[in-house]
């Protein structure tokens, strides 16, 4: 049972182990399971540390998302929110972009 009180809480205490996990994880997983970008990127877990603890260090855990995708796909948006469904919705919104038109063509507008 989550304890929704806990998803505010500000203090918390990570691993010692967190820093090499994380590293290791990101030079496996080097890009956004979003748009590919490489740069700026987050392991975020897909459940939270704070309220799962035996879950911090478990790479199964975790996802690679740039800034933007992982307020919007882990966090749906909200910071003290998470994302049940992140893996796959990261899957939908990479095909999203993966298949969008690449010119656009607006009719000319004269006046």
């Amino acid at each position: 049972m989550v304890n929704k009180d806990k998803l505010y809480l500000s203090q918390f205490t990570r691993s010692q182990e967190w820093p090499k996990i994380r590293r290791a994880y990101l030079r496996n997983f080097d890009a956004c399971a979003v748009c590919n970008t490489t740069k700026r990127l987050s392991a975020h877990h897909l459940l939270p540390f704070q309220l799962y603890p035996e879950s911090e260090l478990d790479m199964k855990n975790l996802i690679t998302l740039c800034p933007a995708h992982h307020l919007f796909i882990g966090h749906l948006g909200r910071w003290a929110s998470f994302n049940i469904n992140a893996v796959e919705d990261a899957a939908i919104w990479k095909e999203r972009f993966r298949s969008r038109p690449n010119k656009m063509r607006y009719p000319m507008v004269r006046k």
